[in-house]
């Protein structure tokens, strides 16, 4: 089965150019070890209105890999700088696929929620 683990947050810098440079260096730092975990892919997009809100989507072979590299520390430490403080309700969800005509929640994702990628750093929505 193929699960979808989507992100949302206020980005910490307002200046899309710094955070775009800081979100591509913890995709790149990170990567590699969601890819050898199971981690097939990775978004990020911004709020065309308000450019500080933040949302991906990533993409996961596996449900026990998600938990295990959300659960890590060292991943917590790498994204949490990326966010401000989580507001009641933040975080994101983990669901099956798409392709399936009901998407039930898997995972319950707690705050910060990581971004590794596939290679897919910066694709900010324009």
């Amino acid at each position: 089965m193929k699960y979808v683990v989507t992100v949302r947050g206020r980005l910490k810098h307002r200046n899309e150019q710094e955070a775009r440079a800081a979100h591509d260096a913890v995709v790149d730092k990170l990567s590699p070890i969601g890819r050898s975990m199971g981690s097939t892919g990775h978004r990020a997009y911004l709020n065309a209105q308000d450019r500080s809100q933040f949302m991906a989507t990533d993409y996961w072979d596996s449900l026990e890999a998600i938990q295990k590299f959300m659960s890590d520390p060292k991943t917590a430490a790498e994204i949490g700088p990326l966010f401000e403080a989580p507001s009641p309700g933040s975080g994101g969800t983990c669901s099956s696929a798409p392709g399936r005509r009901r998407h039930q929640p898997a995972y319950p994702v707690r705050w910060p929620c990581p971004s590794p990628g596939a290679g897919e750093r910066g694709r900010w929505a324009r």
